[in-house]
């Protein structure tokens, strides 16, 4: 027969209590985390976005004064 003290329960459910209280927190840094990384994600491709219609706006600038004949100095 196995026979316990009552405070050795007690103190079982207490450790038992915080490491359910730090699994929760871990499930929520976790959560956080991946948030933060959703948030970088879209950062970058929002920038890569800007840089390739940057790069067609100075392409498209390019090619259109090419084609523009060169006037001259006006008096």
């Amino acid at each position: 027969m196995y026979i316990t003290h009552p405070h050795i329960h007690r103190h079982i459910a207490y450790i038992y209590n915080k490491h359910q209280e730090n699994k929760k927190m871990v499930q929520k840094f976790e959560v956080c985390i991946n948030i933060l990384k959703m948030g970088v994600e879209f950062v970058m491709v929002f920038l890569e976005d800007i840089k390739i219609a940057i790069h067609q706006t100075n392409q498209q600038s390019i090619s259109s004064t090419s084609q523009t004949p060169y006037i001259g100095l006006l008096p």
